[in-house]
């Protein structure tokens, strides 16, 4: 959801697609609208399907609202009209305040497209699972049983188990974690050691399934991309921890919480990281960014992270709460 092409299900506003290059495409019978990533929003009255080549729309008049507040209008074939040259016209224009969506709706209409798609699966006698990377809280809601967290890509592993863990604590779900590349290119898996202590912190953390991603393009190795220090590691894990009776399988429990604002999908991969995969930061980004990053560093496997939701309270299940917005 936050990189890639994803299909919403059609919502109140038409049938809504988000492509990976970070905007948003609206269409229904009556115009279409596309969201820009720097916060223009274009509408496109007259014929919906009209398409654009060479950046030059076709069919249908344009309205493009820039975030400073600018309205202009492009008559196709016509004119241009602009605060300075046709303040009659703009004044006219009435505000599209029904196109702006918000966190709400995207999380809303993200959750019923994969619900959709998982319905039929669901209600067959099968674990339902994927792998993804923070938006784990509407993945659960979503209707999928499993969650695998990924480690790798050079991420935080206390944030990325605190995210999944948090959620299917609170939704009463299963969770593992999947170990993934650290490299784009050869050796793409984190040495032996380090995927040794990712396997150990995951199953101390309380996952349910530790596996790992053993696929490149250009494997040339007779494993694949596993080297003989990685089945050392695994053998190293079964012996050391699986089969070791002092170390406990979910022994390291989360006693403080993180709660972050309700429908918040931002992927706090970084401090300039999407929200939604549509959004830049906003004015919560460095308020979460930092009391993320201080809650981590003195709780670290003891977090877990959630969102607010009236649905799912964290009052009476952790012995420290913290909000996003906390101070002091």
């Amino acid at each position: 959801m936050l990189d890639g092409h994803v299909d919403l299900v059609a919502g109140p506003l038409g049938n809504a697609t988000k492509i990976a290059g970070g905007w948003l495409s609206v269409l229904n019978d009556d115009y279409g609208i596309t969201y820009f990533p720097d916060g223009r929003i274009r509408v496109i009255q007259g014929d919906s399907n009209s398409s654009e080549a060479d950046g030059a729309p076709l069919g249908g008049n344009i309205t493009t609202y820039y975030p400073d507040g600018t309205v202009t209008l492009q008559v196709v074939g016509g004119d241009l009209y602009t605060p300075e040259n046709g303040s009659t016209v703009i004044s006219q224009l009435k505000p599209y305040t029904d196109f702006l969506l918000s966190y709400d709706d995207i999380a809303e209409q993200f959750v019923a497209t994969t619900h959709s798609n998982l319905e039929w699966l669901s209600n067959q006698p099968v674990t339902v699972l994927t792998s993804d990377y923070a938006l784990y809280w509407w993945d659960y809601l979503s209707g999928y049983d499993l969650l695998l967290a990924q480690f790798g890509w050079n991420h935080t592993t206390a944030q990325d188990i605190a995210l999944v863990r948090g959620a299917a604590n609170l939704q009463g779900k299963s969770w593992g974690a999947i170990i993934t590349w650290t490299y784009t290119e050869a050796p793409y898996l984190a040495n032996g050691e380090e995927i040794y202590n990712q396997m150990r912190m995951a199953y101390e953390s309380g996952a349910e399934y530790v596996v790992i991603f053993n696929y490149a393009e250009d494997m040339t190795g007779p494993y694949g991309t596993l080297q003989p220090e990685h089945f050392q590691a695994l053998e190293r894990f079964w012996n050391e921890v699986v089969q070791n009776a002092t170390v406990v399988h979910g022994g390291i429990t989360a006693d403080t919480v993180l709660v972050l604002p309700k429908n918040y999908g931002w992927g706090m991969r970084n401090p300039e990281d999407t929200i939604w995969g549509l959004w830049r930061p906003d004015a919560k980004s460095p308020q979460v960014w930092s009391q993320l990053q201080s809650t981590l560093e003195t709780r670290r496997l003891r977090l877990d992270i959630v969102y607010e939701d009236p649905a799912y309270p964290v009052a009476g299940k952790y012995e420290q709460i913290y909000y996003w917005n906390q101070t002091g």
